[in-house]
């Protein structure tokens, strides 16, 4: 942080349940531009709504990637590529759901709020619990809906 000149920030954003609620939609196209030769598997996982079972309950899935599909973390995370790759801040990268933004602050609260303002289209929501930003003033939290650093 000593390093940090006064007008940097490094912010990090999680998304609530993110990988449950990604639109499927959204989801298929992607495959589809991007990889089409694997849409008909894809499509045949993803483009109904699928029964879950658990003991006598059934639950209804109708959105997002099925825990325990080995294909889920690249289908969620070529969705969501789009809406990194137009940030502008210095530093934009994600780990699944972990996105971490860092540059001038200005630049870092628009790309914070393109991601608020555009992450709902995709179903994405910020968990603001586990929202942060460190400054050159130190760690703060909560980030989103009050970004001061």
């Amino acid at each position: 942080m000593a390093t940090m000149s006064d007008d940097m920030v490094l912010v990090k954003l999680d998304f609530s349940n993110a990988f449950n609620s990604l639109r499927r939609d959204r989801l298929l196209k992607n495959v589809a531009d991007r990889m089409p030769s694997l849409y008909r598997f894809c499509w045949l996982s993803y483009a109904n709504t699928t029964s879950l079972q658990f003991r006598e309950s059934t639950v209804l899935s109708a959105e997002g990637a099925q825990q325990g599909d080995p294909l889920g973390p690249l289908l969620f995370c070529m969705t969501i590529q789009p809406l990194l790759q137009s940030l502008s801040s210095e530093l934009a990268a994600a780990y699944m759901d972990d996105v971490t933004l860092a540059g001038n602050k200005s630049t870092v609260a628009d790309d914070i709020n393109t991601i608020s303002t555009v992450g709902p289209s995709y179903r994405l929501q910020n968990n603001l619990s586990k929202c942060e930003a460190i400054s050159r003033a130190g760690l703060h939290y909560a980030v989103i809906g009050g970004f001061e650093v």
